[in-house]
């Protein structure tokens, strides 16, 4: 409307509303496309090649280190055998010695109580006797781990 009053852009135009269906706007304004969208990688910088390759060599090292842990294992209790024979070995022969400077300081008693030898003497089949002793409970020692550690390879639970 003007300032004056009158009818500017439609002067005698009416409106009239029609009430229309729901499926009837649906089908009036529904897009029909249909589409495909298909990738084929064709180049992807060998980054798949790459990555089976890698997948491959990481299959192969896993499987080097098992044997190598299993050589490494195998060299374990074989090095345990062997401390074990050679701990009960001299364990054996400590015995010996001490069963023979038991029996030379037996002798040399003897002899110190009947002035034959020095103090000295005596002192030094003394001190000869307790270093024998204490090599046969060192061996002992050794022995009795190195078993409990062949048993222990064995899969035996360990018990003192």
């Amino acid at each position: 409307f003007t300032s004056s009053g009158e009818d500017v852009v439609f002067p005698n135009y009416s409106y009239t509303y029609e009430t229309t269906s729901f499926s009837e706007q649906f089908n009036d304004n529904i897009n029909k496309n249909i589409g495909l969208n298909l990738s084929i990688p064709v180049f992807n910088r060998l980054q798949t090649k790459t990555s089976i390759a890698r997948a491959v060599i990481a299959l192969k090292n896993a499987v080097f280190i098992t044997q190598l842990e299993k050589l490494k294992l195998k060299e374990d209790i074989q090095r345990a055998y062997f401390d074990a024979s050679a701990a009960i070995k001299k364990y054996r022969s400590t015995e010996k010695t001490v069963k023979a400077f038991t029996e030379s300081f037996g002798y040399m008693k003897k002899k110190f109580d009947v002035g034959l030898v020095t103090a000295l003497d005596f002192n030094d089949a003394k001190n000869k006797l307790g270093s024998a002793k204490s090599d046969l409970l060192q061996a002992k020692f050794d022995y009795v781990y190195k078993l409990k550690l062949l048993e222990f390879y064995q899969g035996n639970p360990m018990t003192l």
